[in-house]
């Protein structure tokens, strides 16, 4: 099952580069927001209901392979999406782990796909934070829970980090990205 913002032209194929096992026998649907609710799809209660709807069809359907979320093509098995949905639901925080995803950058810093689509920026953890993935990754998923709830991000803020350490928050020149640096 694809949940995906706007509508995709070919979703097997999405769906095939993102499932562990052979896909082939497998039917691809998506649910996809009607108009009346695309102009507030990035809100929070709008995702909510939207992840709550999935999950129950995932349920119902009973061999639904996993569901994929669009914006950071992040595949989660049934179990898990309904686990998150069932948590968020109620009155638990924002399932980051499933509506955004890590990724390897280029000179290797880390940074997030499917945050813009709530945010309009990346979040790019920089290499000098990178040396421990686990303690990237944890300082990534806590700004996520930052970030989510407001607008982008405009001038350079402080943050501290998961080991007490201060770090800044700077917004990178194109407005893409939320860079973090030691600060």
């Amino acid at each position: 099952m694809l949940l995906h913002p706007w509508p995709v032209r070919n979703p097997a194929s999405m769906v095939n580069e993102r499932c562990d096992s052979d896909p082939s026998p497998a039917e691809t649907l998506s649910i996809v927001p009607s108009g009346h609710i695309k102009s507030a799809q990035t809100s929070l209660p709008i995702v909510k209901t939207w992840w709550l709807a999935a999950a129950q069809l995932a349920a119902q359907l009973g061999n639904c392979a996993g569901v994929i979320w669009g914006p950071s093509a992040e595949r989660i098995s049934v179990k898990d999406f309904e686990e998150q949905s069932d948590k968020w639901n109620n009155k638990g925080t924002f399932p980051s782990s499933g509506l955004v995803r890590f990724i390897d950058d280029l000179d290797e810093g880390l940074r997030t796909n499917g945050l813009s689509f709530f945010t309009k920026q990346e979040l790019r953890i920089e290499p000098e934070l990178v040396d421990d993935r686990d303690f990237a990754e944890r300082l990534g998923f806590r700004l996520v829970q930052t970030l989510i709830h407001r607008e982008t991000l405009n001038a350079v803020e402080e943050f501290i980090g998961p080991d007490g350490s201060k770090l800044k928050l700077v917004p990178s020149q194109n407005g893409k990205f939320v860079r973090v640096w030691r600060g």
